[in-house]
């Protein structure tokens, strides 16, 4: 069966889809930063399932969005060798797999949102990102030259 996954869904897809996403994530929240700090723009109601309150909490909780993005972003480019880091391997699938889990919780977080947008949008982005992060979880090595 994981030869089957691996057959259906390829590393580098994968991989691409990831990247995609998590620069497209880490400019979104980067807007929201700059919205809040630049405009006042405060979509308290929009962001987080609504349950932030104040300014400042979005806030905090936005910047260490657009940390750990950047962070999956880096462990990503590691893993896909884009740049190398001899004997970090081990850490690196470590991680990608922490962040497969974690996307898979964030996927049941966003199933209880209060708002629809987090509901029905960010549900399936982050069960998509967990997928993928367990496909490219089970990648032993990955070497560009031949994906």
């Amino acid at each position: 069966m994981l030869e089957k996954f691996k057959r259906v869904v390829k590393f580098s897809f994968a991989a691409k889809i990831c990247l995609v996403l998590f620069v497209f994530f880490s400019l979104l929240h980067l807007g929201v930063i700059f919205g809040i700090l630049l405009f006042n723009f405060v979509p308290l109601d929009f962001l987080w399932g609504g349950q932030m309150k104040t300014k400042e909490d979005l806030l905090v909780f936005e910047i260490i969005s657009l940390i750990v993005q950047l962070l999956c972003l880096w462990i990503l480019v590691l893993k896909i060798k884009l740049v190398r880091i001899e004997k970090a391997n081990l850490a690196i699938d470590i991680v990608i797999w922490i962040l497969a889990f974690v996307f898979f919780v964030n996927t049941i977080g966003n199933l209880m949102a209060k708002t629809l947008l987090e509901r029905y949008l960010a549900t399936p982005v982050t069960a998509i990102l967990s997928i993928l992060l367990i496909r490219i979880g089970i990648e032993k090595k990955f070497d560009q030259s031949k994906d």
